[in-house]
């Protein structure tokens, strides 16, 4: 039972590192086994496995594209990506960085707000969203978010201080 119980537990493990957090709540039955054992058994239709994984396809795709410079390929592969997973907010937040990459400010910053109402804990998103704050003038809001970045993830704590020097340098 105990190895049993191992490779369900990690199958689970798997499953919800691969696919992903998807906000559409994927039904989890609790099973009892025996001697008192619980063993947790995620129950996935195989749309579900599926989507997330072509999902995953697609934003890897556009991503390789971005790097090629392919925008217009890049942001149709994102938009594939929240077709089959629409509460992807990495695909939001790289639309973001796609349009913002365009010079489409105004539609970066829609993205990513997306991404953010998605996921309000990403911190990359309030990164690249200050990024186009600064960009557009609007340093009050970059500052804000530069912030929120380094709250939620310390690893951007050298962005914020060089950004906060650079807002701090424009601002005069």
């Amino acid at each position: 039972m105990k190895q049993n119980l191992s490779w369900i537990l990690f199958i689970l493990f798997f499953s919800t590192v691969a696919i992903g957090n998807n906000q559409d709540s994927v039904p989890v039955k609790i099973i009892n086994g025996t001697n008192e054992d619980r063993v947790i058994e995620k129950i996935y239709s195989e749309d579900y496995i599926v989507n997330s994984f072509a999902s995953e396809l697609y934003l890897r795709k556009g991503i390789s594209r971005i790097k090629e410079q392919k925008y217009e390929l890049a942001l149709s592969d994102f938009y594939q990506a929240i077709r089959f997973n629409p509460g992807s907010h990495e695909a939001h937040m790289l639309i973001g960085e796609t349009m913002a990459a365009k010079n489409l400010q105004t539609e970066a910053l829609v993205a990513f707000d997306k991404a953010i109402d998605l996921n309000p804990f990403y911190g990359e998103a309030y990164l690249k969203r200050a990024d186009v704050y600064k960009k557009i003038g609007n340093f009050k809001e970059a500052y804000t978010n530069y912030s929120l970045a380094v709250y939620l993830d310390p690893s951007f704590l050298n962005s914020f201080i060089k950004n906060n020097h650079e807002l701090k340098a424009l601002q005069k």
